[in-house]
């Protein structure tokens, strides 16, 4: 006798009812991705692959210094040169979207939470817990 539980059936199931029921906001968020995607996709694809090399090596130099741009020449020469300059630049938009949204999104979070009661002592209380492991990732 063998026992089998039959989760992978109760799981998909699960998945069956909230894509039913919550389908419509799913095709809308992402409906507003996919624009997002497309809008910073674009003009990372478009312009020649120079063009692009140059303006992050610019805003390398300009932000970091003359090592960073010219390391940041080096890395995109190297992605050219393997052939991987489509992906590569995919890759980025959904890099550059995701956390364009998961800002806006921590952003609201907080200030609709910082106006509830109680919030603020439990975000301090937890920032006070870990600010020590915080510290060890910036140091």
């Amino acid at each position: 006798m063998s026992l089998r539980l039959p989760l992978g059936d109760v799981a998909s199931r699960a998945v069956d009812v909230v894509t039913v029921a919550l389908g419509g906001l799913f095709d809308a968020v992402r409906a507003v991705f996919a624009g997002l995607y497309a809008g910073v996709d674009w003009p990372l694809q478009t312009p020649p692959l120079w063009g692009v090399i140059l303006l992050f090596a610019i805003l390398g130099v300009w932000l970091r210094g003359w090592v960073f741009g010219a390391g940041t020449v080096a890395g995109l020469l190297l992605i050219a040169s393997v052939d991987q300059w489509a992906n590569a630049m995919d890759t980025l938009a959904l890099v550059l979207v995701s956390a364009a949204l998961l800002s806006s999104l921590e952003n609201a979070l907080f200030n609709s939470g910082a106006d509830a009661r109680g919030y603020d002592r439990i975000v301090e209380k937890w920032m006070s817990e870990h600010a020590d492991y915080v510290r060890s990732l910036t140091d």
